[in-house]
This record gives C-alpha cells, structure tokens and sequence, in this order.
C-alpha cells in the first residue's frame, strides 16, 4: 500500500504522469476528496521524478514543469 493520500484524478489533466493516481493503491488506501488543481498547478502533484515534490520551485505550473523535463 502506498503510504500516501492518493487522488482519483476526477477532471485531472496530469492524472496520468503522477503518483498519487498512478499507484496500486490497497484494500484501505486514502485518496485526497478533489484533485486541488489551482491556477495550472498542483501542490500535491507526484511526478515520475518523485523529487521534484521536495526540490522543484513551487512558483511553476507543472506544465512549466513537465516541459522542462522533455
């Protein structure tokens, strides 16, 4: 079980690139109520690189982000 609150990625246009919809989740998993999109970003977004939640700027849209990657 991944020991993360989850998200459902209801309406998520990153959904398929973060972890927190992307994980198996367990028989007991928590999942976040809504996707907490706001102004093009997610606070809560997991990225492939999972650092990118501790070490990347919070001041970027994630698209900025996942642009920067390519």
């Amino acid at each position: 079980m991944p020991d993360i609150a989850m998200c459902r990625g209801i309406d998520c246009p990153f959904k398929d690139k973060c972890y927190r919809h992307t994980a198996k989740p367990d028989k007991y998993q928590s999942f976040l109520a809504n996707p907490p999109i706001k102004d093009g970003r997610c606070d809560y977004y997991w990225g492939e690189n999972a650092e990118y939640v501790w070490t990347e700027s919070k001041n970027q849209t994630i698209k900025q982000w996942e642009n920067k990657q390519q």
